[in-house]
Formats: C-alpha cells, sequence, structure tokens
C-alpha cells in the first residue's frame, strides 16, 4: 500500500539507515530498546506471572518452554526512566534462552559506540535531495558469567545471549536458511538449520487465495500446516510439538502453558550453534505469509500468545493480517516496511481487526534492510492510534507500545490515552525527511527553523534537539547544536561539504546528558523518543538579495520584453543593505514603503518586490513636452507673419513669425512657441539601439539630463526619433531619451542567424575601432544583429565585437 505522504523518507531519497547506526551504532534494533527480542523465560501451566522487566528470572522445565517479552526500558508499573549514568557506556541487562531440552545458558552485551565510518553523500533531482551511507561494524562482548551485569531502569538496553542447547534430532530433509546480521547487536552470518514439516498439507487447510475461516468440520486429529515452514516451526517449539510431528488441532486445544511463545527472533537463536551468538529481530528470516495462524484460536481461552515476526517484503511476500484477527495476544510485535514504496508495505488498516483487549505490549518497527525508517509514518498514526489507544486503556498497569524505526514526527494522534494507565510509549531511532531546502553560506553560521515536531498533547518537542551530523566528523558529539529558542538553531562551524542538513537527538547510549533524548511525563504515563530530521542543505558564497521590478498590477516591469530584475550580493549575513539607488527607474515613481529598501542579508536568498506607477507621458500628435517660453501672456505681433513652408509644415508648424529678431511658430490655435526650444519628432519607425562601450546619459523632453545612465554595450527598444534642442535622440521609454550620437541603430535577427567567416577579418567594437584579434576562415558564429557602424554594416558576435558584414556569410 502506498500511502499519500507528505514526507519523503530519509531511507529513500536521504540517507541510509546507518546514518545513525554504523557511525555511532545509535541504531540499537530490538534488543537495543525492548527485551522482546532477548528474554525468553521457561514457566509450566501454574507459572502465570511474566518475568519483571527490571529483574528477569528463568525457570527450566522440560518441554514447557514459552517465550515472553518485557520491557527492560522502564519499569512498566512506574513508567519512570533514568539515563545511562556514564557517556559512552551503554545499559545492560541479562536474558535467558530456555529450549524444549534441557540447556545452559549465559548472557550478556555491552557494545561499544564505533568512532569512525565511512561517509559517502550524493544529490540528483529537481528538488535538491542526497543519498547518504555510513558504513561500519560493531562488537561486542560475551563474559563467561552474568555476575556484575548493570542493569539501568529506564534506558533499552542492546543484549548478547550465549547459549547451547540441544534440539531434538530431525527426520526428512532439512532446509537451512543464512542470515546476514545488520543489526546492532552483532555482526556475521547465521547459519539456521530448520526440520521441514512432515505429513501432507490438510485438504481442509485454506489456501492463500481463499477464506481464513477455519472449516467446521475440523477434529482434533485436522493436521494444521503453514504456508511458511519456519512459521510452522516456531508456532511447533511454542506448543511443545516434536519437529517431525505434524500439528494438529487436538495439540492446540489441549495446550496447557498460559502463554503461548512464537518469537521467530529466539527460535532461530535457540538454533545457533555458535557460542556467544547473538541476534535482533532484523536479523530473523521474514515471513512470506501468516496463513495457519487462524487456527490459534482454538487454543484454550486461558492461553496467550507472544507473536514476533518480521513480514517479507519479496514479490511473493503475502503480508494480509487476517489470520491475526481473533487471536488472544499477550505481546504483538510485528517488523516489516510500513512507508517505503519500493518495497511492499504493510497495510496498517489491517491493524484495528487484531485484538489486543487483554494484551499488554505491542509494537510495530521498520524493516531496516528496506530502509532505516520505514517504520508507521504520521498518516498511518491517524489510522491507528485509536487502536493503540484502546490497547493502552484496555486496564492493564503498565501497557507498553512501541514504534520503532518510525517516520513520525506527530504522536498527537494517541493524545486520548488515559493519563493514568501507566503505559511506556517508546519510539526510538526515528527520522524523517522534508524537502523544503535549508541555505547556508560558505564560511559563516548556519542558522536554521526546526520542522515541525509534536509530542502526544499536540505540544511543541521540536525545541528539544541538541545534536547534528552537518560538522566534521571529529565534532559528532552531543551538545554541538546550539538551540536559540523558538525551535531556531545554530551549528557554529557546519561542513559546507554536506549537502543535507541532518539534526535530532543523539540518543541516551552514547550521551548521559539528559538532552540527549526526550523522556516526558503525561500523568502516569511515561513517552520517550529520539530522532533526527533531514533537510536538503543549499550552499550559497554570499548572501543575496534579488529586487523585482514590478508594475502596480503585479506584472513585471519589462526591458525589451523581458522583466526586470537585479541581484546583490553582500560579504556577511547580518551586513546591511541600501537599495535606495537601485530602487530609481526612469519614467516611474516608486509606489512601495521606503522601509522594504534598507534591510540586513539573511541565509536564505532575500526578494524585494518594488512596485511602481508609471509617470503619464505628455506629447501632442507632433511634438514632445514643451517649455513655456514666458509665463507672461505675450503678444506676438503678425507683422512678419507668413504661412509656413512645406517642410515646416510636415513638422507641425503652421506659420512663423519674427518677433525681435526671435523666430517663433504657430503650432496651435492662438499657440507660438519659440523656433529654438521647439521639438519634433523627427521620424515614428521603431527599432533598437545599442550602447557603446561607455555609459549614456539621458534625458528628458526638455534636454535636462536624468540621474540614471545607460550600461556599456545594453540594447534599448525605442519608439521614435526625436529632436531637441536641434539634437537627435531616441525615446526609449516615456520621458526618457538617449543621444543618437554615440549609440548606434540595431536591426535584430532570428536566434538561429549564423555567420561564416569567409576570409581572414579583424573584430571592432561598437565604435568601429580594430580589436587585437581576428576569426579565423571557416569559423561559424552566432549572431543577434546588425548595424551600420561608420558607414560600414556589421554584425554582433559579441558584447562589442563586430565583424563586417563582407567578411561573412549569413546563414538564417
Amino acid at each position: 500500500m502506498t500511502l499519500n505522504k507528505k514526507r519523503l523518507y530519509v531511507g529513500i531519497t536521504l540517507f541510509s539507515s546507518a546514518i545513525l547506526a554504523s557511525v555511532v551504532n545509535i541504531q540499537t534494533a530490538k534488543a537495543a530498546t525492548t527485551a522482546s527480542d532477548t528474554i525468553q523465560t521457561s514457566t509450566t501451566a501454574s507459572q502465570t506471572a511474566l518475568a519483571s522487566a527490571t529483574s528477569p528470572k528463568s525457570t527450566s522445565a522440560e518441554n514447557t518452554t514459552v517465550t515472553t517479552a518485557t520491557s527492560v526500558a522502564s519499569q512498566a508499573n512506574t513508567g519512570s526512566s533514568q539515563a545511562a549514568a556514564t557517556e559512552g557506556t551503554v545499559p545492560t541487562s541479562t536474558s535467558v534462552i530456555t529450549s524444549s531440552q534441557p540447556a545452559t545458558t549465559t548472557a550478556t552485551a555491552k557494545p561499544q559506540p564505533e568512532t569512525s565510518a565511512s561517509l559517502d553523500t550524493t544529490g540528483t533531482g529537481s528538488q535538491p535531495v542526497s543519498t547518504t551511507t555510513i558504513t561500519g561494524s560493531q562488537s561486542t562482548t560475551t563474559p563467561a558469567s552474568t555476575a556484575g551485569l548493570q542493569t539501568v531502569s529506564g534506558t533499552p538496553t542492546s543484549t548478547t545471549i550465549k547459549t547451547s542447547s540441544t534440539q531434538p534430532a530431525a527426520t526428512g530433509t532439512t532446509s537451512t536458511s543464512t542470515i546476514t546480521t545488520g543489526g546492532t547487536a552483532g555482526t556475521g552470518t547465521l547459519s539456521t538449520t530448520n526440520p521441514e514439516p512432515t505429513g501432507t498439507i490438510n485438504v481442509n487447510l485454506p489456501s492463500e487465495n481463499n477464506s481464513y475461516a477455519i472449516p467446521s468440520d475440523v477434529s482434533d486429529s485436522t493436521v494444521v500446516n503453514f504456508t511458511d515452514p519456519l512459521l510452522e516451526s516456531v508456532i511447533k517449539n511454542g506448543l511443545h510439538v516434536k519437529a517431525t510431528d505434524n500439528i494438529t488441532v487436538g495439540a492446540i486445544k489441549n495446550f496447557k502453558d498460559p502463554l503461548l511463545g512464537a518469537s521467530v527472533t529466539m527460535y532461530q537463536l535457540g538454533q545457533l550453534k555458535t557460542p556467544g551468538a547473538s541476534m535482533t529481530d532484523q536479523d530473523s528470516t521474514p515471513i512470506e505469509s501468516l496463513n495457519g495462524m487462524q487456527y490459534l484460536q482454538l487454543l484454550p481461552a486461558k492461553s496467550q500468545i507472544i507473536l514476533q515476526v518480521k513480514l517479507a517484503t519479496d514479490a511473493k511476500a503475502n503480508q494480509d493480517l487476517t489470520p491475526l484477527d481473533n487471536l488472544n495476544f499477550n505481546h504483538l510485535t510485528i517488523d516489516g516496511n510500513f512507508s517505503n514504496p519500493k518495497a511492499k508495505e504493510i497495510d496498517v488498516s489491517q491493524i484495528p481487526k487484531i485484538n489486543v483487549s487483554k494484551a499488554t505490549y505491542v509494537e510495530f518497527t521498520g524493516d531496516t534492510s528496506v530502509s532505516t525508517y520505514s517504520g508507521i509514518n504520521d498518516q498511518q498514526l491517524k489510522k491507528i492510534g485509536p487502536w493503540l489507544t484502546k490497547f493502552v486503556n484496555n486496564g492493564n498497569q503498565g501497557n507498553m507500545v512501541e514504534l520503532g524505526s518510525a517516520a513520525l514526527s506527530d504522536f498527537s494522534p494517541l493524545k486520548n490515552i488515559d493519563p493514568n494507565a501507566g503505559a511506556l510509549i517508546v519510539s526510538f531511532n526515528d527520522g524523517t525527511y522534508d524537502p523544503v531546502p535549508v541555505y547556508g553560506v560558505i564560511g559563516q553560521p548556519l542558522t536554521f527553523k526546526a520542522l515541525p515536531s509534536y509530542g502526544i498533547a499536540g505540544e511543541d518537542i521540536a525545541d528539544t534537539y541538541h545534536f547534528t551530523y552537518t560538522v566534521d566528523k571529529s565534532k559528532w558529539a552531543d551538545d554541538n547544536l546550539e538551540n536559540l529558542g523558538n525551535d531556531q538553531y545554530q551549528i557554529e562551524n557546519p561542513d559546507s561539504s554536506n549537502i543535507t542538513l541532518i539534526y535530532g537527538h543523539l540518543g541516551f547510549m552514547y550521551s548521559s546528558n539528559p538532552d540527549s533524548y526526550i523522556q516526558k511525563k503525561y500523568g502516569t504515563n511515561t513517552f520517550e523518543y529520539f530522532g533526527v530530521r533531514a533537510q536538503p542543505l543549499i550552499w550559497q558564497n554570499h548572501p543575496t538579495v534579488t529586487i523585482n521590478y514590478l508594475n502596480a498590477d503585479g506584472t513585471p516591469i519589462e526591458n525589451q520584453g523581458t522583466p526586470m530584475t537585479k541581484q546583490l550580493s553582500g560579504n556577511l549575513v547580518g551586513d546591511k543593505f541600501d537599495l535606495t539607488s537601485d530602487s530609481v527607474i526612469s519614467g516611474y515613481n516608486l509606489q512601495s514603503a521606503a522601509t522594504v529598501l534598507k534591510e540586513m542579508y539573511a541565509l536564505n536568498p532575500q526578494v524585494v518586490n518594488l512596485v511602481y506607477s508609471r509617470i503619464p507621458a505628455t506629447s501632442s500628435s507632433n511634438t514632445t513636452s514643451v517649455k513655456n517660453v514666458s509665463s507672461t501672456d505675450t503678444r506676438i505681433l503678425a507683422l512678419d507673419y507668413q504661412a509656413a513652408s512645406e517642410t515646416l509644415k510636415s513638422i507641425g508648424v503652421r506659420a512663423t513669425a519674427l518677433v525681435n529678431g526671435r523666430t517663433f511658430y504657430l503650432v496651435g490655435y492662438g499657440q507660438w512657441i519659440a523656433a529654438d526650444t521647439y521639438n519634433f519628432t523627427k521620424t515614428a519607425t521603431s527599432g533598437i539601439v545599442r550602447i557603446s562601450n561607455t555609459a549614456a546619459d539621458v534625458v528628458d523632453s526638455y534636454g535636462d539630463l536624468l540621474a540614471n545612465q545607460l550600461a556599456p554595450n545594453s540594447a534599448w527598444k525605442y519608439s521614435q526619433i526625436v529632436t531637441i534642442n536641434g539634437a537627435d535622440y531616441y525615446q526609449i521609454a516615456s520621458n526618457v531619451f538617449v543621444s543618437v550620437k554615440g549609440t548606434i541603430d540595431f536591426s535584430p535577427v532570428s536566434d538561429t542567424t549564423k555567420v561564416t567567416v569567409i576570409s581572414q577579418t579583424p573584430i571592432y567594437n561598437t565604435q568601429g575601432q580594430t580589436l587585437p584579434a581576428e576569426l579565423p576562415i571557416g569559423s561559424k558564429w552566432r549572431t543577434d544583429g546588425s548595424a551600420v557602424i561608420n558607414g560600414v554594416k556589421m554584425y554582433r558576435v559579441a558584447t562589442n565585437e563586430w565583424v563586417s558584414a563582407a567578411d561573412v556569410q549569413v546563414q538564417s
């Protein structure tokens, strides 16, 4: 099943499981979080109490072994916990395995944190993403006895189990499976020999495609087989059925013990012959199908089931949980891929159908062979939150929920848990990835706001982080991340070779600091958590500000069809910038508040949108703006009045008059203007003008100089050529003109136009001066247009570089 995921998870797109495992061995797997993988207690039918979490006990009785799981993370009846007292020391506890035959067992573990690993980071895609792989290994030690073992209440433990046992002789064909131990409890290869079931499959057993309903005509002699042979062997062991015998309905109905142990991990560990061997749930062989488990409905009412399985994710895997419906669970542990779409995902909508009304322990942990954070995600917790709440509130004091290797950032779906339930809710080794990038400037401190994260009551818990991997390896330690408050953090010396920002909790196993994980009380309930958050990290050489120049309607102001923008680069984050001079545009008035022009450079690229209104143009059909000669009404005597010549008529002059030796033009009814101030349109033809290699001044319609200049080698679209005070100008904007002198009239060509050099030709600048370079014969160059420079037609092939049209052949 693929859910609508709000986040891309770390194991998929960003960094692998080992980022909290091999580097500092934070990934502790089941043995490091609960005792569900490592504690096995023998009991008889009269022994109904489970071993205490803080004081495991073991008895031995031949053929009466069951597997039980209890929390070593805290005392379930009080919910209290205590962090380890020594930096870098992992709390330990003992655990004992018994088998269906008498055996001698000793167990302890004390994994040491790794201090080195290889880190490989790459990233591709439209969104900034990366993949980080960290490899390493962990050593374990197994003392000869359990004397002097340390058990610390409140902190999960990692356990290595040493066992020797005598198993019944297997008959018939045997199958051998190899298990690579990728968890933190140990490394190596486990070879397991399991006898195959004997006999024939009962014709009444439902197939994978049929209903899991138990036929009505079953008898005590009916043989019950399982689709998965390993699961069948586990159930045989729990029912005390010999490996060579069949499971029958009678064997199930006549089971005498209060608990049926069905842990795949414990069963496979019991099969090992290697002294000092250890195993976690992640190391156990995945189960391909639960078909057959439905027959455990026939157990006596007083018998409960302790189940631990890791569900397979391969093509033939059947992840249907229906066989678990209506079973009487005491402990339920399902490991598998819940939220990584690269492999089969367990459909969590099945979970609420499972009966845990009398259970004391429920666990759902991701399959780290798929990705570290393939456990329950936020969307899935919303679906199963009411069911988990009902489990915690089932009346048993001290129930425990574990959500391991998850992708959780919001635990509020559990807010309705009874505050007096005395429960323990645990979520360790979590990780989520959000594609929203964080920006940094090389060589400067990195400040960022953490992604949102919520506790059981919906409160903010994103203010609890003290650790980051985005520093040099030598700085990987707790409290290398400064908490600024309000979910803001700073890394003083970030490693700019990292393209992923990773931050969160180091975990209590490798730091005695209480801030290395979250431990929080909700009434009598305890919540314990550690995990990381990750985001893509984009590095810049300098902090930047981008200005967008906009019209009042929000559309960009354009220059030759291109939106006007400008980017400024600063030096240090926190330095001030002033955009006042950059906000001036000829022909426009700034409407934005002046306060936006003066700010400080920040880590994130800043965008300032400046809004303008256009200055209205003043014009007549043939004239530009006119200055009044005098504010006094001057009577023009028509003493020398005469009709305008044809040439003057062409520029809008109706008549001329001479007053005191000065010529005036009649340009409208009763409107006279001095001839030497009359500006007229020389040509209404539009085009493109290019500026030479020096900046060009611009003037208004009176010929007065404006503050701005046009950049060298820039191109401007003009609407007409006018004469102002006797000189010709291109009009490039409303009331903005540039002199024809020192510019060139440019004729653009299509984007695909090329010129081929047909004779050795020099290169010229915009003034027609020869440059110290030549273009070789036969070379081809793209050109954007031509112009006549000093009477010679030229094609532009680069900024301020031109070639003579006589020396090239033009191809469109």
